[in-house]
């Protein structure tokens, strides 16, 4: 239903199956030699002296001259190892998922209007805008009365659309900001301690961006020109 939509706009965009782009940059990197471990804990003892430990509690040291972390909600505890901070906020939303309901994306840009797209595995999930609000610790329990705002959304949208049986979920974003400002999706990297990146890549449309620009920042610091400069 968009009857009450002012104007529609058609998008002659196209779909990045993330699955794919994943696959293939994890079997590169394999082949080329990087480690990967799975469960285990990361641990600053001293500033850029990281070390992993396994779910057997063996302990992995790592020298490295840069170190790059894209750990979430779990930046705050490995800034905390370095003695050093930022000053990051969480934000919890709320979206949906269940079975494919309509073959194209559609984006509201109405605040508390939906989001909906489409997932491999014939899944779609529905989200709002600017429905995320501020809180002190990380919490995924899901709050039914926010899920139940992202139900009513899409009702105006696709009437009867309860029948779907969609499942609610909550999610958290970070932002680096002060108090007082507004909320920021913005992709962003810091430096606090000489050697280790911290990454907020905001949303995941942006990550390429980001790792583009952190990645070329580390390989300067490397002495390595295998980077090309970008034409602009």
């Amino acid at each position: 239903d968009l009857s009450s939509a002012c104007q529609a706009f058609r998008m002659r965009d196209v779909g990045i199956n993330t699955r794919i782009l994943y696959r293939f940059l994890l079997v590169d990197s394999i082949t080329r030699n990087a480690q990967v471990l799975l469960s285990h804990k990361f641990h600053f003892d001293r500033q850029s002296s990281p070390r992993c430990i396994s779910p057997s509690g063996d302990t992995q040291r790592i020298n490295a001259r840069v170190v790059i972390i894209a750990a979430g909600v779990g930046s705050k505890e490995l800034l905390s190892q370095l003695n050093s901070q930022l000053p990051l906020r969480l934000w919890k939303s709320h979206i949906l998922h269940g079975k494919r309901i309509i073959e194209q994306p559609v984006f509201w840009l109405d605040p508390l209007e939906i989001t909906l797209m489409n997932h491999t595995g014939n899944v779609s999930v529905v989200g709002l805008n600017e429905d995320a609000y501020q809180i002190s610790q990380t919490d995924l329990d899901v709050d039914p009365v926010r899920a139940d705002l992202v139900h009513e959304a899409l009702g105006r949208f696709i009437p009867h659309s309860r029948r779907f049986n969609f499942s609610p979920v909550a999610c958290i974003k970070i932002d680096v900001r002060g108090e007082s400002l507004p909320r920021s999706v913005d992709a962003e990297f810091y430096e606090p301690v000489n050697g280790v990146y911290f990454l907020f890549p905001g949303k995941l449309t942006e990550a390429p961006f980001l790792v583009d620009n952190v990645v070329r920042q580390a390989a300067s610091r490397l002495d390595n020109d295998w980077i090309s400069p970008r034409p602009w």
